[in-house]
């Protein structure tokens, strides 16, 4: 069962209120969320109802699975690189996994810098 992430929720509002110019009192309005539990849902100290969620990544443009956790699957990786048939292969295999490694640190650090 996926869970959903109240950081990327916050980071969605965040990018969405900068991106627009907006304010966090239009922002609580536009969503119609009281100010105070909009605020708290920006700052990922929140977890909006339902039908609040639902408005949030309706006004925003994402999907739900744009603020659900990610769950790694190593296990996949291993896998296929289990499958390498010579040492040139492996070779090639590592250096993908170093450079998915890569990219994913890159996007979580520009994801937690962005917009705060």
């Amino acid at each position: 069962m996926s869970k959903i992430n109240i950081d990327k929720l916050a980071k969605v509002c965040l990018k969405y209120k900068k991106e627009n110019q907006l304010n966090q009192n239009q922002m609580s309005e536009l969503l119609a969320i009281n100010n105070q539990i909009y605020g708290k849902i920006e700052r990922g100290q929140h977890l909006p109802k339902l039908d609040q969620l639902e408005k949030i990544l309706e006004i925003t443009g994402n999907d739900f699975t744009d603020i659900l956790i990610s769950e790694n699957k190593p296990d996949v990786i291993v896998a296929l690189k289990g499958e390498a048939k010579t040492d040139e292969e492996t070779k090639i295999f590592d250096e993908l996994i170093e450079m998915i490694l890569c990219l994913d640190k890159h996007k979580n650090l520009r994801e937690n810098n962005y917009g705060r």
